[in-house]
């Protein structure tokens, strides 16, 4: 996946949100400062998942292969490199 293919992939998620909050906003009559509030904090989670998403992906396509999980608890293990290779001498 190239830059431009990242940032495209990016910028359509948010504005899915964005034309979600729009759609809101035109169809709410009458409402509070605190609907108002939630529903542009549940359109920024939203951002925030697609975001990361896109980015894990790319990482992944980076790699090569899939980050596999942990069989115990089922999440993604996390990848530290390559280990050093360690010389062991009598001295």
């Amino acid at each position: 996946m190239t830059e431009a293919e990242l940032k495209a992939r990016l910028m359509a998620g948010m504005e899915a949100e964005v034309e979600r909050l729009v759609k809101w906003e035109m169809g709410s009559k009458q409402v509070t400062f605190t609907q108002i509030e939630d529903e542009i904090l549940a359109r920024r989670e939203k951002m925030g998942q697609h975001m990361a998403e896109s980015v894990l992906a790319h990482r992944e396509t980076m790699r090569g292969a899939a980050i596999p999980e942990n069989a115990a608890s089922g999440k993604r293990l996390n990848p530290k490199g390559k280990k050093k290779d360690t010389q062991n001498t009598l001295r």
